[in-house]
């Protein structure tokens, strides 16, 4: 029991540390070893490395249950990617507005210069969702992006019947 004691008192302390002080500990003995390689320590840092991340891979929060050592540094890779995975795309809802360089047909349909913007904190977006299956969804209930989608979807049909 006193040998637990000791053991669960140095991976509670572990969990304080940064993780420079955590790989240096490491080369202290077998025992800091063992506590500084703990799934508790582990999950800690990855806690501090996720705080403030808007996505971490499904894959990755699942691992850190069996070695959350392992996820950490499936972390630090998965934060090198510069392409974003299916999932990634499906899981957030995105918003957009057009530039005014995009045009004035265009500045007409976005609620961002047809509304008055600089009265509110936050101005009306297009907000769409990526589902799995391909398709696009609509989030926001804008008029004006109704009726130009309505008028796109009815030109591409003309132009497929004509073909």
């Amino acid at each position: 029991p006193r040998d637990t004691v000791i053991r669960d008192s140095l991976i509670d302390s572990f969990c304080y540390l940064p993780l420079e002080d955590i790989l240096r500990s490491e080369r202290v003995s077998k025992e800091w070893q063992r506590a500084a390689r703990s799934n508790k320590v582990w999950t800690v840092q990855c806690e501090k490395l996720w705080h403030d991340k808007e996505y971490v891979p499904n894959s990755i929060r699942k691992l850190k249950e069996r070695s959350a050592r392992q996820a950490y540094v499936q972390s630090i890779k998965d934060s090198n990617r510069q392409w974003m995975t299916l999932e990634e795309l499906t899981t957030f809802q995105w918003r957009f507005r057009f530039k005014e360089s995009a045009g004035s047909h265009w500045m007409q349909i976005d609620p961002y210069w047809s509304h008055d913007h600089k009265s509110s904190k936050i101005a009306q977006t297009i907000i769409r969702k990526f589902e799995k299956n391909g398709t696009l969804k609509r989030l926001d209930d804008l008029e004006a992006m109704r009726m130009f989608e309505s008028t796109v979807s009815a030109t591409t049909t003309d132009d497929d019947d004509n073909n």
